[in-house]
């Protein structure tokens, strides 16, 4: 059975991949329409980058609270 800390390494990287691919797709889309064109209809750029940007806050709140614990049981080993 997985625990807490294995459920948390593997959301880490699955929002830390979505983030990095629509930040990748926000690009490429503000770089076409620059262009004259698009291909994507329903999401502008901006709305992609506030998508990566949410799953990077995402990633910051598991990465802070892997971080208090591992804080909190060196304290108690101590």
């Amino acid at each position: 059975m997985m625990d807490i800390d294995k459920i948390t390494s593997m959301a880490s990287r699955l929002f830390f991949g979505i983030a990095l691919l629509t930040l990748a797709v926000a690009v490429l889309e503000k770089a076409v329409n620059v262009l004259g064109y698009t291909f994507l209809k329903f999401y502008s750029p901006e709305r992609l980058l506030d998508i990566s940007v949410t799953f990077a806050m995402f990633i910051l709140v598991l990465l802070a609270r892997q971080i208090r614990q591992d804080v909190r049981a060196r304290n108690l080993g101590a």
